[in-house]
């Protein structure tokens, strides 16, 4: 129910009252909560995003994952208020936190505080160190980027590197790169595309271009 339109002819009050029942079930996954919300929003207009966002913040800390909120901020474009939930101490101690912070700034047209940002973030692993370089080298509107993150991602052998140049790759309409990366990890280590959800995440990073 959560990833289809209601059903022609199904009462708007039904849906909210379905999507208000699943976000307060005992048992629901901190995605699924974070769904139904989305949700929430775009069908009830007396529900606005503070509204929900503060109902979010009450839930129990078990049902919420603050690495799975941030990425759903910046998703459904509330980057201010991803900034607002992840500390600068955080996101330089985890690296879901960097990406969530790092994209926030961007977002916000903070490209220099993002800069520095990553100047301080050496807790990176060499692959997370690329796709942030590869962020703000198209942010910049430099060419070759994608090319660049390519040729760094192949030279350390990572799988789980490649898969990340060729997420963006095909963010960003390059169908050459992202088959190419595509293929490389696929040769690397085909374990790799039974992705976790730590590495879902990351694919739901916009396009540098598009900010």
């Amino acid at each position: 129910m959560l990833f289809r339109s209601p059903r022609e002819g199904m009462p708007k009050e039904d849906w909210i009252k379905a999507l208000e029942a699943m976000r307060s079930h005992p048992l629901i996954t901190s995605e699924d909560a974070l769904k139904a919300s989305e949700l929430l929003i775009q069908v009830d207009e007396k529900r606005d995003f503070d509204e929900v966002f503060q109902e979010l913040l009450s839930m129990k800390k078990d049902q919420l994952n603050p690495v799975d909120l941030g990425y759903w901020l910046i998703q459904i474009g509330q980057p201010r208020t991803a900034l607002g939930i992840v500390s600068q101490l955080d996101s330089l101690k985890d690296e879901d936190f960097f990406f969530i912070r790092f994209q926030a700034m961007l977002e916000t047209n903070q490209t220099e505080e993002a800069e520095a940002l990553f100047e301080k973030a050496n807790h990176l692993s060499h692959g997370k160190r690329l796709q942030a370089n590869a962020y703000l080298s198209l942010v910049r509107g430099e060419e070759g980027a994608l090319d660049a993150f390519l040729s760094g991602a192949e030279n350390l052998g990572s799988a789980k590197s490649l898969l990340d140049v060729s997420r963006l790759a095909l963010i960003e309409g390059n169908a050459t790169v992202a088959y190419r990366s595509f293929q490389q990890a696929w040769k690397i280590s085909p374990s790799q595309f039974n992705l976790s959800r730590s590495e879902e995440h990351t694919s739901e990073l916009q396009s540098p271009c598009n900010l």
